[in-house]
């Protein structure tokens, strides 16, 4: 296996050639089009349509008896544009919510597709026909007649999305505001709908229609978990779809008895888990970094100011000595000499002969952390009209992450005011 997963690497193979031509294709066409699908909320659009082009493949293969790509496309194609007419004119004319309306397009086609597909392969002429590759995928059986028709759908798609763009992403995050101000919302509804059709049409040969779904959702949901911004959104969906692709291809590669599309699906999910815990912002395992970071940093923060309340308290900025500094927090001494370790550690205080003195960093980020609260306490009770006396736990919680700008704003705000 070794030697196989090497080997692919090299790129000698022309049917390897091939295959990561066509797995790139498709990657790019379905990474650019899922990042709309998925801020539409219309997820289950590629399982539907994926479905759908079932009864088109069959069709297409009985034209001539031959697994021609240009009528198996073709028939999967209208297929795919027949179903999305579909899910649109019901969703015009009926009560039904847009889920419901791809959820019977999508098992009503594929009942079709499988009588048919049952019907062939119990004809002598079809049990060889190889039309089960299309269930599940197999892109080492892409042709180089396939790699043009797949390249000339993906060009399509890619220049209708750069020509489209700006139009499209703002009818997928406000289509109101869109109509309101006069863009044709329902005529790029149709044609995001046609283009993924066109991109399903493409994935067939490479994943199965079966897992077409995955190729357009995966890569751009975990992409919406790493980015805000829609253009970086498209490329690392691209990317994430590409990475998947090939390593998918490339275990397919081990053993032709493995199909492409469930590998290449595998890929997408360990990609998705990547983004799901990892993403810098959204990442499970980074937010509870940051909260733990974050509470950390408050306790700490707490612990300064306990120290600079007590020595300011007419001490004469005279030493404070641990054991009375846990007195005054309700704490261990032990713990309380843990957590002013970190004050030394953060250069905000000394320790000599078990009693604490603040250095002139940890004073003036004392200072900075009273007039933080200070701030936000006069914002809540001037500006919210809060009582007094709920305002000490948030304003206790704020002081730690209020930004220079903000401080700013909020001093100036007052001095307005007070001026007035």
């Amino acid at each position: 296996m070794w030697t196989q997963f090497v080997r692919f690497w090299t790129f000698e193979d022309r049917a390897v050639q091939t295959a990561t031509a066509g797995i790139a294709l498709l990657a790019i066409s379905s990474g650019a089009l899922g990042c709309f699908i998925v801020l539409r909320r219309m997820s289950l659009l590629g399982d539907s349509l994926g479905h759908a082009v079932l009864p088109g493949v069959c069709l297409g293969y009985l034209v001539n008896w031959k697994k021609d790509p240009i009528w198996i496309l073709s028939g999967a194609l209208v297929s795919a544009f027949l179903a999305s007419w579909m899910i649109g004119f019901i969703r015009r004319h009926s009560r039904l919510k847009s889920d419901a309306i791809m959820g019977l397009v999508l098992s009503g086609f594929y009942g079709v597709g499988t009588v048919l597909l049952t019907r062939i392969q119990n004809i002598p002429a079809g049990t060889q026909s190889g039309l089960r590759d299309f269930l599940f995928g197999q892109a080492s059986a892409i042709s180089e007649r396939d790699l043009w028709v797949m390249g000339t759908m993906s060009l399509v798609i890619v220049s209708a999305v750069v020509i489209a763009f700006k139009e499209l992403v703002l009818t997928s995050f406000d289509e109101g505001f869109a109509a309101a101000i006069g863009l044709p919302v329902r005529s790029l509804h149709y044609l995001l709908m046609s283009l993924t059709a066109l991109a399903v049409v493409i994935s067939i040969q490479a994943v199965g229609l079966i897992l077409v779904s995955a190729m357009l959702i995966t890569p751009a949901a975990a992409a919406l978990l790493c980015t805000d911004r829609m253009r970086n959104m498209v490329l690392l969906s691209v990317a994430f779809g590409v990475v998947a692709g090939l390593t998918g291809l490339n275990i397919s590669f081990l053993d032709r008895n493995f199909s492409t599309g469930p590998f290449v699906v595998l890929m997408l999910a360990a990609v998705f888990a990547g983004a799901y815990l990892f993403s810098p912002r959204y990442g499970l395992a980074s937010r509870t970094l940051r909260r733990r970071q974050q509470a950390r940093r408050t306790q700490r923060e707490n612990l300064l100011k306990s120290v600079f309340q007590a020595i300011s308290a007419g001490r004469e900025d005279s030493p404070l000595a641990i054991a009375e500094l846990a007195g005054i927090r309700r704490e261990g001494p032990g713990q309380t000499r843990d957590r002013v370790h970190e004050l030394v550690r953060r250069g905000w205080a000394t320790v000599e002969h078990d009693r604490v003195t603040l250095t002139s960093s940890g004073r003036s980020r004392a200072r900075e952390l009273e007039r933080n609260y200070r701030l936000w306490e006069q914002f809540l009770t001037e500006e919210v009209n809060l009582p007094i006396d709920h305002t000490q736990r948030d304003a206790e919680n704020i002081e730690h992450i209020l930004g220079p700008d903000l401080v700013r704003e909020l001093e100036a705000r007052f001095e307005q005011r007070h001026a007035q």
